[in-house]
């Protein structure tokens, strides 16, 4: 399912637990309708970039590690079996990412970035900003 929930990646997690992913593509319109059924395709495509190795901020152990910048694109589609499958989902951007830490240890990555549909980008529209759990390492 291709949805508008954004998906949480928690440390120590193994998969879903046998319940579907909320699948949600960066940048993807809060006006187009989710799309559900029993068949589903994503993929992610990123071109990163190393920014800082490590951050020089260290709270009481707590660290922001590596730093990342990324262009990102997004496609989908869901739908049910028998059923024609829809229009493509299909998004780009850009975006930064950061890893949280206690000493080496990660404990949440974070993603920030500008992202929408490629026929918003065509027609010159200004991409929505995000902010949200990441599964991909900053490096």
């Amino acid at each position: 399912r291709l949805t508008h929930d954004l998906a949480y990646y928690l440390p120590g997690t193994a998969g879903t637990g046998g319940q579907p992913e909320n699948l949600n593509p960066r940048g993807w319109s809060d006006d187009e309708p989710v799309r559900l059924g029993d068949r589903v395709v994503f993929g992610t495509a990123e071109l990163r970039l190393p920014l800082f190795p490590q951050l020089p901020l260290n709270v009481l152990g707590f660290t922001l590690g590596s730093l990342s910048g990324a262009l990102i694109s997004d496609a989908g589609n869901a739908w049910s079996s028998g059923e024609k499958p829809g229009k493509w989902v299909v998004t780009a951007g850009y975006e930064l990412k950061v890893a949280f830490q206690i000493g080496s240890a990660q404990l949440f990555l974070f993603s920030y970035g500008e992202a929408q549909s490629i026929d918003e980008w065509k027609n010159d529209e200004k991409p929505g900003e995000y902010f949200r759990l990441a599964m991909i390492n900053p490096f």
